[in-house]
């Protein structure tokens, strides 16, 4: 009896499934899932993961696969082994004949003038939904035996760290008020939050002194902030939580910028990562818009002072109702983004009435760690 598998490949965040488009018949122009024949004496997973690579490009490192389920088919006489994965990132997909195409999780699978078979494509796809992947690779791939306690802690032992990019500017890089240099490493709020959140997170630090949300930095246009952001994001892909913090620079009283210009350039900003991120990793990450510290009234005597006047201050406590609104008006296929309001949690040194003393760094850490368990859902696997 001739055996076939047939391969659900998930994209990351779990809303497109990967088909091929026949160019031949059987079911020409329609639908179908990747696979094709398990040689003779080859093992059910091995089978799997080499017509997975030989049609898409797609190895072994890409993806982990479980075997969901099977089909007999007597009357011709060859039976279907049915198994399901979800990619751990952006994949380069290398077609083998028929082309590659993502489908959305909630296409209509029983159309049978658009998929092939006779529905049972459609009913695969409800398995997954109503009842999971099935199970990891064991010593025998026709076994339906449930995994050892062993094996489940080698999967969780070898499951991928989601990571958070923190995107911002000095209070990001860490710019300590006292000496007028760097925080230390166990300071700086983002890595504060690395220690908070443990070993299921990579956090990636991405601060910039002076970079700004909306203006042009003449002398420096590198610290503009969509300056050099792609290349940025395309270094650390596949990214799975974006953080903004920006807004404090374009305070300055050589800009003339508004609350709602700096709002508006965020969410500008927000939609341009969107969409890169879309192209590049398949997948947009969830986001999290932060309002800044707000700028001290109390600056005249600090370093700053011919950089930040008093208006800076006056438009820094307005500027967080302003990207707050921002934040709910994004929508990127169906993403939102998630809001927190830096200052209601920390406030800026006395020395310099603009960055954050170590006590302020772990403050801040901790209302994001407490952000991220209690309201942001970091897609992983099934």
């Amino acid at each position: 009896m001739q055996g076939y598998n047939c391969i659900i490949v998930y994209s990351k965040d779990r809303k497109r499934v990967l088909f091929c488009k026949r160019l031949t018949d059987p079911y020409k122009d329609k639908f179908n899932l990747v696979g094709g024949k398990i040689d003779r004496n080859e093992d059910g997973f091995t089978a799997a993961y080499r017509e997975l690579y030989e049609e898409t490009g797609i190895s072994k490192m890409d993806v982990e696969l479980h075997h969901m389920m099977d089909f007999t088919y007597y009357n011709q006489n060859c039976y279907v082994e049915v198994y399901v994965g979800v990619l751990d990132g952006y994949v380069h997909l290398i077609q083998e004949k028929h082309p590659l195409h993502w489908l959305p999780v909630d296409s209509d699978f029983f159309d049978q003038d658009v998929f092939a078979g006779e529905g049972n494509i459609g009913h695969m796809m409800e398995q997954v939904k109503q009842f999971g992947p099935g199970v990891l690779n064991c010593k025998s791939s026709s076994s339906v035996a449930e995994i050892s306690s062993h094996d489940l802690e080698l999967a969780d032992a070898t499951e991928e760290p989601r990571t958070i990019l923190c995107y911002g500017d000095s209070n990001t890089y860490g710019f300590d008020p006292l000496s007028q240099k760097r925080h230390g490493v166990n300071v700086r709020w983002t890595m504060v939050l690395q220690k908070l959140l443990g070993d299921k997170y990579r956090v990636i630090e991405e601060g910039c002194n002076g970079r700004t949300a909306y203006n042009y930095v003449e002398e420096c246009p590198w610290k503009t902030g969509d300056y050099g952001m792609a290349a940025i994001l395309n270094s650390h892909k596949p990214i799975d939580l974006m953080v903004f913090m920006l807004g404090t620079n374009d305070l300055k009283n050589l800009y003339d910028a508004t609350p709602q210009t700096i709002a508006d350039a965020m969410l500008n900003m927000m939609n341009e990562a969107a969409t890169l991120l879309l192209e590049q990793q398949e997948y947009v990450p969830e986001f999290l818009l932060i309002s800044p510290v707000e700028v001290s009234d109390k600056l005249k005597a600090t370093p700053f002072s011919d950089q930040f006047d008093q208006s800076s201050a006056d438009k820094s406590r307005e500027l967080a109702d302003a990207l707050k609104q921002a934040a709910a008006n994004f929508n990127f296929e169906g993403k939102t983004c998630h809001f927190l309001n830096a200052a209601d949690y920390a406030v800026p040194s006395k020395l310099d009435c603009i960055h954050m003393d170590p006590d302020q760094h772990q403050r801040l850490a901790k209302a994001i760690c407490d952000k991220i368990h209690n309201e942001i859902e970091i897609s992983g696997l099934f």
